[in-house]
Protein backbone atom coordinates (compact mmCIF):
# COMPACT_ATOMS: atom_id res chain seq x y z
CA UNK A 1 0.00 0.00 0.00
CA UNK A 2 1.47 2.94 -0.63
CA UNK A 3 2.48 5.49 2.20
CA UNK A 4 2.79 2.27 4.64
CA UNK A 5 6.22 2.94 6.08
CA UNK A 6 8.75 -0.29 5.52
CA UNK A 7 11.58 -0.86 8.72
CA UNK A 8 14.32 -3.46 7.15
CA UNK A 9 15.41 -5.34 10.56
CA UNK A 10 18.22 -7.84 10.87
CA UNK A 11 15.69 -10.85 11.65
CA UNK A 12 14.11 -9.85 7.88
CA UNK A 13 17.31 -10.43 6.31
CA UNK A 14 17.74 -13.66 8.00
CA UNK A 15 13.91 -14.86 7.00
CA UNK A 16 14.72 -13.46 3.25
CA UNK A 17 17.97 -15.46 3.10
CA UNK A 18 16.58 -18.55 4.28
CA UNK A 19 13.42 -18.28 2.20
CA UNK A 20 15.47 -17.73 -1.19
CA UNK A 21 16.95 -21.31 -2.21
CA UNK A 22 12.86 -22.23 -1.85
CA UNK A 23 11.52 -20.16 -4.62
CA UNK A 24 14.04 -18.88 -7.29
CA UNK A 25 11.91 -21.57 -9.77
CA UNK A 26 8.91 -20.41 -8.12
CA UNK A 27 5.97 -18.85 -10.45
CA UNK A 28 3.79 -17.57 -7.83
CA UNK A 29 5.10 -17.16 -4.27
CA UNK A 30 2.53 -16.43 -1.46
CA UNK A 31 4.15 -14.85 1.86
CA UNK A 32 1.42 -15.23 4.92
CA UNK A 33 1.45 -14.77 8.70
CA UNK A 34 0.14 -12.09 11.07
CA UNK A 35 0.25 -8.64 10.90
CA UNK A 36 3.38 -7.27 12.13
CA UNK A 37 5.74 -10.32 11.42
CA UNK A 38 7.00 -8.65 8.46
CA UNK A 39 5.88 -10.01 5.35
CA UNK A 40 6.17 -6.58 2.94
CA UNK A 41 9.90 -6.43 4.12
CA UNK A 42 10.87 -9.74 3.38
CA UNK A 43 8.61 -9.33 0.14
CA UNK A 44 11.18 -6.63 -0.73
CA UNK A 45 14.48 -7.94 0.47
CA UNK A 46 13.36 -11.50 -1.50
CA UNK A 47 12.61 -9.10 -4.66
CA UNK A 48 15.91 -7.28 -4.96
CA UNK A 49 17.66 -10.93 -3.86
CA UNK A 50 15.79 -12.67 -6.68
CA UNK A 51 17.32 -9.96 -9.51
CA UNK A 52 20.63 -10.63 -8.51
CA UNK A 53 19.85 -14.09 -9.40
CA UNK A 54 18.63 -12.66 -13.02
CA UNK A 55 14.89 -13.51 -11.48
CA UNK A 56 12.58 -10.70 -12.33
CA UNK A 57 10.01 -10.18 -9.90
CA UNK A 58 7.01 -8.20 -9.03
CA UNK A 59 5.60 -7.75 -5.51
CA UNK A 60 1.94 -7.57 -5.04
CA UNK A 61 0.52 -6.70 -1.58
CA UNK A 62 -2.99 -8.18 -0.56
CA UNK A 63 -3.77 -4.95 1.42
CA UNK A 64 -4.41 -3.34 -1.49
CA UNK A 65 -7.37 -5.69 -2.44
CA UNK A 66 -9.72 -5.09 0.17
CA UNK A 67 -13.85 -4.72 -0.56
CA UNK A 68 -13.64 -1.50 1.46
CA UNK A 69 -11.24 1.72 1.27
CA UNK A 70 -8.98 2.51 4.19
CA UNK A 71 -10.79 5.28 5.21
CA UNK A 72 -14.18 3.16 5.70
CA UNK A 73 -12.69 -0.16 6.91
CA UNK A 74 -12.74 0.42 10.82
CA UNK A 75 -16.27 1.61 10.44
CA UNK A 76 -17.43 -1.23 8.17
CA UNK A 77 -16.07 -3.79 10.55
CA UNK A 78 -17.96 -2.29 13.32
CA UNK A 79 -20.88 -2.15 11.40
CA UNK A 80 -20.89 -5.70 9.84
CA UNK A 81 -18.95 -7.33 12.25
CA UNK A 82 -16.71 -9.04 9.21
CA UNK A 83 -12.97 -9.23 9.80
CA UNK A 84 -10.83 -11.38 8.19
CA UNK A 85 -10.75 -13.66 4.52
CA UNK A 86 -14.43 -11.98 4.19
CA UNK A 87 -13.35 -8.86 3.84
CA UNK A 88 -11.48 -9.05 0.56
CA UNK A 89 -11.84 -8.77 -2.83
CA UNK A 90 -10.18 -11.82 -3.89
CA UNK A 91 -11.66 -11.56 -7.16
CA UNK A 92 -9.87 -8.42 -8.14
CA UNK A 93 -6.69 -10.14 -6.28
CA UNK A 94 -6.61 -13.65 -8.20
CA UNK A 95 -7.26 -11.17 -11.77
CA UNK A 96 -3.23 -10.40 -11.91
CA UNK A 97 -2.47 -13.43 -10.87
CA UNK A 98 -4.21 -15.30 -13.18
CA UNK A 99 -3.17 -13.34 -15.92
CA UNK A 100 0.24 -14.26 -15.16
CA UNK A 101 -0.89 -17.87 -15.21
CA UNK A 102 -2.08 -17.40 -18.36
CA UNK A 103 0.66 -15.20 -19.91
CA UNK A 104 -1.55 -12.39 -20.79
CA UNK A 105 0.50 -9.43 -21.92
CA UNK A 106 -0.45 -7.26 -19.34
CA UNK A 107 -1.66 -7.03 -15.92
CA UNK A 108 -3.20 -4.59 -13.93
CA UNK A 109 -1.91 -4.56 -10.40
CA UNK A 110 -4.04 -2.47 -7.74
CA UNK A 111 -1.81 -0.05 -5.47
CA UNK A 112 -4.25 1.68 -2.73
CA UNK A 113 -2.71 5.13 -1.90
CA UNK A 114 -3.25 6.13 1.76
CA UNK A 115 -2.92 9.95 1.03
CA UNK A 116 -6.10 10.36 -1.25
CA UNK A 117 -7.63 7.32 0.11
CA UNK A 118 -7.69 6.13 -3.61
CA UNK A 119 -6.84 3.09 -5.80
CA UNK A 120 -4.41 3.29 -8.91
CA UNK A 121 -2.81 0.61 -11.06
CA UNK A 122 0.32 -0.20 -12.22
CA UNK A 123 0.89 -2.01 -15.92
CA UNK A 124 3.24 -4.74 -15.68
CA UNK A 125 4.40 -6.49 -18.73
CA UNK A 126 4.11 -10.17 -18.12
CA UNK A 127 6.88 -11.15 -20.21
CA UNK A 128 9.21 -9.19 -18.18
CA UNK A 129 8.16 -11.37 -14.81
CA UNK A 130 9.34 -14.39 -13.89
CA UNK A 131 8.25 -14.75 -10.16
CA UNK A 132 5.33 -13.21 -8.39
CA UNK A 133 5.43 -12.45 -4.86
CA UNK A 134 2.21 -12.33 -3.00
CA UNK A 135 2.21 -10.81 0.30
CA UNK A 136 -0.27 -10.10 2.73
CA UNK A 137 -2.48 -11.85 6.27
CA UNK A 138 -4.27 -14.04 3.87
CA UNK A 139 -1.91 -15.22 0.93
CA UNK A 140 -1.72 -18.01 2.09
CA UNK A 141 -5.40 -18.94 0.78
CA UNK A 142 -4.18 -18.08 -2.69
CA UNK A 143 -4.53 -21.71 -4.50
CA UNK A 144 -2.60 -20.83 -7.44
CA UNK A 145 0.42 -20.74 -5.52
CA UNK A 146 3.23 -22.71 -6.18
CA UNK A 147 5.28 -22.24 -2.73
CA UNK A 148 3.69 -20.87 0.02
CA UNK A 149 5.34 -19.72 3.18
CA UNK A 150 4.06 -18.81 6.99
CA UNK A 151 5.93 -16.37 8.66
CA UNK A 152 6.11 -16.96 12.31
CA UNK A 153 5.58 -14.01 15.13
CA UNK A 154 4.08 -14.16 18.79
CA UNK A 155 1.45 -11.16 19.39
CA UNK A 156 4.55 -9.35 21.63
CA UNK A 157 6.68 -8.81 18.95
CA UNK A 158 4.44 -8.26 16.52
CA UNK A 159 2.66 -5.49 18.15
CA UNK A 160 5.86 -4.12 18.92
CA UNK A 161 7.24 -3.86 15.91
CA UNK A 162 3.30 -2.02 14.48
CA UNK A 163 4.34 0.64 16.87
CA UNK A 164 7.61 0.83 15.83
CA UNK A 165 6.13 1.12 11.82
CA UNK A 166 2.88 3.28 12.97
CA UNK A 167 1.00 1.99 10.77
CA UNK A 168 -2.22 3.01 13.00
CA UNK A 169 -3.23 3.65 16.82
CA UNK A 170 -2.67 0.13 19.14
CA UNK A 171 -6.89 1.03 20.12
CA UNK A 172 -8.45 -1.33 22.11
CA UNK A 173 -11.07 -2.04 18.93
CA UNK A 174 -7.36 -2.70 16.89
CA UNK A 175 -6.14 -5.17 19.23
CA UNK A 176 -9.67 -6.90 18.74
CA UNK A 177 -8.96 -6.78 15.13
CA UNK A 178 -5.21 -7.98 15.46
CA UNK A 179 -6.38 -10.92 17.56
CA UNK A 180 -8.97 -11.92 14.46
CA UNK A 181 -7.05 -11.46 11.90
CA UNK A 182 -4.69 -13.53 13.76
CA UNK A 183 -7.15 -16.53 13.84
CA UNK A 184 -8.02 -16.17 10.16
CA UNK A 185 -4.04 -16.36 9.60
CA UNK A 186 -3.64 -19.22 12.05
CA UNK A 187 -6.35 -21.82 10.32
CA UNK A 188 -4.34 -20.97 7.20
CA UNK A 189 -0.73 -21.94 8.38
CA UNK A 190 -1.39 -25.76 7.75
CA UNK A 191 -1.18 -24.40 3.97
CA UNK A 192 1.99 -23.65 3.92
CA UNK A 193 5.16 -25.46 2.39
CA UNK A 194 7.77 -23.47 4.58
CA UNK A 195 7.26 -21.78 8.33
CA UNK A 196 10.17 -19.41 8.81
Amino acid sequence: MQGDKLIFQEQHYIKADTILPHISNKKIVAIGGESGTGKSEIAYLLRSKLAKQGVRSVVIHTDDYYKTSVADREKSRKDTGVIGLAEMDWVRLLDPINGFLDKHFQVYIRVINKFTNSSEYRIVWVNNVDTVIVEGLYALNIEQADFKIHIVGDRNSTHAFRRVRAKEPLTEFRVEVLNAEGEAVQKLRSKANLEV
